[in-house]
């Protein structure tokens, strides 16, 4: 028996490790500016990486900008993300190919500033 066990775990280990790997390996598709974020204690929504070549690092955005409005569509309104979970804000930034979205954002002590970034079709590889 408890052999029978060893041999279920060692199974169980290799499957799960290999869907580990399929998981960590992957490539997606997705339509934005190529920004990754991160939602902050206080509430702020923080840029921590641009995909390179990507529109949100041709904007002039770069790593630890704040965002603190996002108006996805230019007919929808302004939207505090600050009081937003962190999947909301990506899917405000997030839209169609082509379709600005304004992004207000603070860089430093800086006034905050808004950028206008045309959403495109971004690879991101995890695996790289």
């Amino acid at each position: 028996m408890r052999n029978l066990i060893g041999v279920c775990f060692l199974i169980s280990s290799l499957f799960v490790s290999n869907v580990h790997a399929q998981e960590i390996y992957k490539t997606e598709t997705i339509v934005g500016i190529g920004a990754t974020l991160e939602k902050l204690a206080d509430g702020s929504v923080q840029i921590i990486g641009l995909i390179p070549n990507s529109p949100a690092e041709h904007s002039g955005l770069v790593k630890g900008d704040l965002i603190m409005e996002v108006k996805s569509l230019p007919n929808s309104p302004v939207v505090d993300v600050r009081s937003l979970p962190l999947a909301d804000v990506v899917a405000l930034i997030r839209g169609p190919v082509g379709v600005p979205v304004e992004i207000s954002f603070v860089r430093g002590n800086s006034e905050p500033a808004v950028l206008s970034i045309i959403r495109a079709v971004i690879e991101v590889d995890d695996g790289e």
